[in-house]
């Protein structure tokens, strides 16, 4: 009877939301887990949670135990928060440089330029679609992307993301985790970015593959 009142209740809450002008911030207790985000979606069996980072987690009804509204107003993590858990989910060894849309994730030292091919690529996909009067929306949240030094580690986070067969990858996009992962087999990290030219001045020194990732990733 409890999880039939909070499975109404949480329904009518969803349903409101979705005719407001601005959605709340909710707390959701499933499975002793508390997720906090704003709904995006729902049906009679689930919803789909968009947490301030950006992730989106699905969330069974049967599942839930409690929930309440966090806040009136769902409010994005800023960059600096955004780095902040960064930092702690990859501690040393790796560094973390913002642009205006991207955060990297790379190994010490490398993270700058990266930071600065995005971009690059961001600023050329802008202007090609701009000048042929395509409308682009300002992304909500800064996209993250991870560079690994190696093949192994970026196997071992693909894993985690449920992606087992990587033969062949360099780089794939998560819808789930909003996140870019990819790795730097020939340690290309010391690009050269002019953003004078209109070329890519510095994905040409990239390996294809990897420059093919980028370009098709980043935008």
């Amino acid at each position: 009877m409890k999880y039939g009142i909070l499975f109404v209740l949480l329904i009518t809450l969803l349903a409101a939301s979705t005719v407001q002008a601005a959605d709340p911030l909710l707390e959701v207790t499933s499975n002793g887990k508390a997720i906090q985000g704003c709904q995006v979606f729902h049906d009679s069996q689930s919803c789909l949670l968009m947490q301030q980072d950006g992730k989106l987690v699905n969330v069974p009804f049967q599942s839930v135990t409690d929930f309440k509204v966090k806040a009136p107003v769902f409010r994005p993590w800023s960059g600096m928060e955004l780095r902040s858990q960064l930092r702690k989910e990859f501690g040393r060894g790796y560094e973390i440089k913002g642009s205006e849309r991207y955060l990297i994730v790379a190994p010490e030292g490398k993270a700058g330029p990266y930071a600065d091919l995005f971009d690059q690529v961001y600023r050329e996909f802008w202007s090609y679609f701009s000048v042929r009067q395509f409308a682009i929306q300002e992304p909500e949240f800064p996209l993250v992307a991870i560079v690994f030094p190696n093949q192994a580690e970026f196997d071992n986070y693909a894993a985690r993301d449920g992606i087992r067969n990587t033969q062949g990858l360099a780089g794939y996009y998560e819808r789930l985790t909003n996140r870019v992962a990819l790795f730097d087999k020939e340690g290309n990290v010391a690009i050269n970015v002019d953003s004078s030219l209109s070329s890519f001045t510095g994905l040409a020194a990239l390996d294809p593959t990897l420059r093919e990732t980028i370009i098709h990733e980043a935008t």
